[in-house]
């Protein structure tokens, strides 16, 4: 498995080398070979499923414009949206406006389409929800059993309501993730981890006021 790399130039020889500094301890060594070539010229002549490196190539054309569009990509799929369009309604949703790209071979040329779309955003973010989940279980418990929950019964609530959720970072690129669990024995003070090539470590509460002023 690996990414593509495009070149303009004829590179007929393997290509590898070795990483200078440890990754997670590790170094690696990366091959790059060649795998195959196409003419723009003659994209009018293909049919698109004889060549998908050249689909390829045109998709990440378009998704680098996007981007330089100051368009925000959500997720693997070519979905870009404008969060300085976004309305909010009732203090809970956001809706971002946005578009959806696709491009085609066909036996006339190529076809790029661009759909509207809108993508709905709670603005509550995980912390607040955490909160609520909390205090919805003790709740819940002192209710029916006239008992206050154990801490242990609470983040299991808690990660039970998160595990397999999807949430978006507000800051930087709006890259989305799969929560797999809550730790409870970590905090952005103590959750700390080694950064550039000189490997110095450094918390994940300074790395943020650093890099995003948060």
């Amino acid at each position: 498995m690996g990414n593509n790399i495009f070149s303009t130039t004829a590179v007929d020889e393997k290509i590898d080398f070795e990483t200078k500094q440890a990754y997670f301890g590790r170094k690696f060594t990366i091959l790059i070979e060649r795998v195959s070539e196409f003419a723009l010229d003659d994209l009018n002549k293909m049919k698109m499923e004889e060549h998908p490196f050249a689909l390829s190539f045109i998709n990440s054309i378009i998704k680098t414009q996007m981007r330089n569009s100051k368009l925000c990509q959500i997720g693997r799929n070519p979905r870009f949206f404008m969060p300085s369009q976004a309305k909010t309604f009732d203090n809970a949703v956001q809706t971002w406006p946005g578009f959806f790209t696709s491009s085609w071979i066909f036996q006339r040329g190529l076809y790029l389409i661009i759909d509207n779309i809108s993508k709905n955003l709670s603005v509550d973010n995980c912390l607040q929800l955490i909160d609520e989940q909390m205090i919805r279980f003790a709740q819940k418990r002192q209710r029916y059993t006239g008992k206050a929950p154990k801490q242990q019964e609470v983040h299991k609530s808690v990660n039970d309501e998160f595990k397999g959720a999807i949430v978006m970072a507000c800051y930087g690129h709006h890259k989305t993730y799969k929560v797999s669990a809550v730790r409870w024995d970590m905090c952005p003070e103590t959750c700390k981890f080694e950064q550039g090539e000189a490997g110095t470590t450094i918390s994940m509460v300074l790395y943020f006021r650093q890099q995003y002023d948060k």
